[in-house]
């Protein structure tokens, strides 16, 4: 049987992807004040809300973070929306996804539950201890 190269193509990308995190994981930690929130709202109203910690963590960049959903519409976007969020600061990409935020069933019980972590692969720098820690979009459009 031929494989068309095409899907071959593909299904290697997948099987690539798969093994590729975002880094080790490590303890979870509460959500506390050092935690930084932000809310992402689509045009229907409905909102998605993130609160993420960037720290130093054994030489490297660790990520804590959890997301919710806010308002009637409880769907596939919004997980496509957290599959395409990644993680700058100072400039770096310390993650292409966070995929790996613990999801909180109400934005109400955030604070009620631990957050996932990993250490990142990417050295800590001072750079980062004076910098802003960043969730941005690597997809601007989204369809149902």
């Amino acid at each position: 049987m031929t494989v068309p190269r095409t899907l071959l193509s593909l299904l290697v990308t997948l099987v690539v992807a798969g093994c590729t995190g975002p880094g080790q994981a490590i303890a979870p930690q509460r959500i506390d004040r050092e935690f930084d929130t932000s809310w992402i709202r689509w045009r229907t109203g409905e909102r998605v809300f993130f609160a993420y910690k960037v720290f130093e963590d054994g030489g490297k960049a660790a990520i804590c973070g959890v997301w919710a959903e806010d308002g009637a519409a409880k769907d596939l976007l919004n997980l496509e929306l957290v599959r395409s969020m990644a993680v700058d600061i100072a400039g770096r990409r310390l993650v292409h996804s966070i995929a790996f935020f613990r999801k909180a069933d109400a934005v109400e019980n955030v604070r009620d539950i631990s957050a996932n972590c990993v250490r990142t692969d990417v050295d800590w720098t001072a750079s980062f201890d004076r910098s802003p820690a960043e969730l941005v979009t690597t997809r601007r459009r989204f369809s149902a």
